[in-house]
């Protein structure tokens, strides 16, 4: 039995096909026949087919990547994958609109909640806009009112049942604040009460 040759000088030895893989290597895929460099405008048409081939080569090669990778890589992408859709709906619920009302339903960029505390209900009105309310008339429920002179930008009113009026006297303790109408001279709105 002879001993393995050696390579002739100059030649390096075949690449040995176990052991780690290879660098990546990125492969820019072109048309057969490239598009005529005369051609001063070329059509939205080829050159939306040429985005096209290259994400779809692109593609092909991740997924085929992918395919080839080993167990423990596919689930590092899976647990990335997964943090990824919960901060995606994380910031879906951080950022969502309050209720139903939309810029168009709330002009005055009006933000409403009751909370039950150890001594009533409390509503919170906050001044969400870009601008003061002046003038404002708050009327809660069935026209229990509350005169404000000026709401400042960013202003949160935390506003206890015992301050709206009606005919001198305060709602029931026991009433529970349902619906609140906000009249200004910048305009009017029945914001969605939240709690």
């Amino acid at each position: 039995m002879s001993a393995p040759s050696s390579p002739p000088p100059g030649q390096r030895p075949p690449a040995a096909t176990t052991g780690p893989r290879p660098a990546v290597k990125v492969q820019v895929a072109q048309r057969a026949t490239p598009l005529p460099a005369t051609e001063q405008k070329a059509s939205a048409r080829e050159l939306a087919g040429d985005f096209g081939f290259q994400v779809q080569r692109f593609l092909q090669e991740q997924l085929r990547d992918f395919r080839e990778a080993d167990r423990y890589f596919k689930l590092k992408v899976l647990i990335v994958g997964l943090w990824l859709l919960a901060s995606a709906a994380s910031l879906a619920v951080a950022f969502r609109s309050t209720g139903a009302d939309g810029p168009e339903e709330n002009p005055l960029g009006a933000y409403v909640r009751k909370t039950k505390a150890s001594l009533g209900w409390t509503v919170l009105v906050h001044n969400q806009s870009d601008e003061p309310w002046s003038a404002c008339i708050l009327t809660l429920n069935d026209g229990f009112v509350l005169e404000k002179a000026i709401v400042p930008v960013g202003e949160k009113l935390v506003l206890g049942m015992s301050q709206f009026q009606k005919s001198g006297q305060p709602p029931p303790p026991s009433e529970e604040p349902r619906r609140l109408q906000l009249r200004c001279r910048e305009g009017s709105v029945e914001p969605v009460m939240q709690q």
